[in-house]
């Protein structure tokens, strides 16, 4: 196998699975489960009123957004990388063509990723646009203001970046993992299911050290090393055991290498027996 096979396969199949999801049914549900942050901004604007200490933004971002939707598309995108092709009974076809395997993650799980930081940034920025319009009469009060030095906490660039960044590196991270789980196990979605509850919605928000086995802890790390000091006062963030900023986007990234070459190997090796 070399590089240069190894990348003009995985385009191929990059450009197949775009062509792919753009008529699937899974980025149709991606898409409606997106709406929720936007829909949530929305009612929120219908009914504000001047809110103290972390601004509605923070709120809907990281409970709504963070936590629940990022894992979930991640999960819809990301788990049909490789487990889509054993379900369709087409993997044999593809293994026999002279492609290199670790290309059908790579390249598949590349246009995923394409889509889904696609869907997730169009969600978050629709949803601090309606914030920003909608709120602007019920912004912090003046002492609220000088209290963090004049910083404009609103939708500013402690609030607004280190949101989107979390949430492009969160779906990057997620969709990876599934995608490497998708080359050991069929059911994915079910598994993906579980590990984002039980474990990411639970223990992430448990008291102690065992915080720290989930991507959850380490996206709530880099948010509060980066961001604003109202992070810190989200109702999300009271129990929280916090890593310095940088650490935390050094283990995410580490998840996400370690997930795809992983996944690679497995590729490689494993013989599939396809379901009858």
């Amino acid at each position: 196998m070399t590089a240069v096979g190894l990348l003009s396969a995985s385009a191929v199949l990059y450009a197949n699975q775009l062509r792919r999801l753009a008529r699937a049914r899974r980025t149709w549900v991606a898409l409606v489960l997106a709406a929720l942050p936007v829909a949530a901004a929305a009612v929120i604007v219908q009914f504000a009123h001047r809110y103290e200490g972390p601004p509605p933004a923070m709120s809907i971002g990281w409970v709504l957004q963070v936590q629940v939707v990022v894992p979930i598309l991640a999960l819809i995108l990301g788990s049909s990388v490789v487990s889509e092709e054993v379900d369709d009974r087409t993997l044999t076809f593809l293994f026999t063509r002279p492609i290199p395997r670790p290309a059908l993650l790579w390249g598949r799980w590349l246009a995923s990723a394409t889509v889904l930081s696609v869907v997730l940034a169009v969600s978050t920025g629709a949803t601090l646009w309606i914030l920003r319009a909608g709120l602007a009469d019920h912004a912090p009060t003046p002492e609220q203001l000088a209290a963090l030095e004049g910083e404009d906490t609103r939708l500013g660039a402690g609030v607004a970046g280190p949101l989107m960044a979390a949430v492009l590196i969160g779906g990057l991270t997620y969709s990876a993992l599934f995608a490497a789980v998708g080359t050991l196990f069929r059911h994915t979605m079910i598994l993906g299911l579980g590990y984002t509850f039980a474990i990411e919605g639970f223990v992430a928000n448990l008291p102690g050290k065992s915080q720290t086995l989930t991507i959850q802890h380490h996206l709530r790390s880099f948010v509060a090393g980066y961001g604003s000091p109202l992070w810190r006062e989200l109702d999300a963030f009271q129990n929280a055991v916090f890593g310095p900023g940088p650490e935390a986007l050094l283990t995410l990234a580490t998840v996400l290498a370690v997930a795809l070459l992983g996944g690679s190997w497995v590729l490689a090796r494993r013989q599939y027996v396809l379901p009858s």
